[in-house]
């Protein structure tokens, strides 16, 4: 873990990934998460993820935004040193993966592979590229959802309500960072209720406290003042149920669109391709 975090600080340090180029108003700090960050800061509240004033949004789930706006408060909305902060951070998250990656590896397959699979983390090139270069909580959501992976599977060996509040308070977390996480809770409860029923283990009142605790999770991330309109609060629990869907949907259609055109002529081009006046 230690020579993983190392590796990163260096790579950030180094190759002075922390100076973002501010090209497009700074748009590559963070992108949406950035502009909201932003807003929160400069004290618009929870709002206009595209730069211009638009009003409250719904557009990126609250956790990192609101990160991102306490360290531009202490060290500069788009300075280097909020990037050097956030990015030190994300390598943090990311070195810290390594242990329930280990564990969760020694547990299913043995130390040998657990060992191995650790080192991966740490050293390859491709996961220190989103914690290094990218403002953004990817780091953070590999480390909860590693960790949630890694209660689960631990569910079945505990006792008392302690893992049930891990449970329920990680999933709330993992909700507020990022609602494509929640594609998996489904999967992650009903394994855990499974293995514990083979053991003869009850979990009703453990379901109970840990659905509560993560509804409470959501009630106090996804209200506040910037949310008091109640379409704005609605579209949040939106997000939360269907932008998995989403996301997948949108994949779909991008790959449609980047297809190549078939050759229709000079003529058929012109028919078929519509360039805006602007674009000329």
């Amino acid at each position: 873990m230690l020579v993983a975090f190392v590796l990163r600080l260096a790579v950030i340090t180094v190759g002075h990934t922390y100076r973002i180029t501010p090209r497009r108003d700074h748009f590559q700090f963070g992108w949406e998460m950035g502009r909201v960050g932003a807003a929160l800061a400069s004290g618009r509240g929870f709002s206009d993820p595209f730069g211009p004033p638009t009003g409250p949004t719904a557009w990126e789930p609250p956790l990192y935004p609101y990160l991102m706006a306490g360290v531009f408060r202490l060290f500069g909305v788009y300075s280097h040193a909020s990037a050097f902060v956030l990015l030190t951070f994300s390598s943090l998250c990311s070195a810290v993966t390594c242990v329930p990656i280990f564990r969760m590896a020694k547990r299913c397959f043995g130390e040998t592979v657990a060992v191995g699979s650790a080192w991966v983390w740490a050293l390859l090139p491709s996961v220190m590229f989103w914690s290094t270069k990218v403002v953004w909580e990817t780091s953070l959501s590999a480390l909860l959802l590693t960790t949630l992976f890694l209660l689960t599977l631990e569910m079945e060996d505990r006792d008392g309500l302690r893992p049930w509040l891990e449970f329920g308070l990680l999933w709330g977390i993992a909700a507020l960072n990022s609602t494509v996480l929640l594609s998996f809770l489904p999967a992650s409860e009903l394994w855990a209720l499974y293995r514990r029923s083979r053991r003869g283990k009850r979990s009703l009142g453990g379901v109970v406290v840990a659905s509560a605790l993560f509804i409470a999770c959501l009630l106090f991330g996804f209200t506040g003042e910037e949310l008091d309109s109640g379409p704005v609060a609605m579209s949040f629990w939106f997000c939360a149920a269907v932008l998995p869907w989403l996301y997948e949907q949108s994949f779909k259609q991008a790959a449609a669109i980047s297809r190549p055109l078939p050759d229709l002529g000079q003529r058929g081009l012109r028919q078929e391709i519509y360039v805006p006046p602007e674009a000329v």
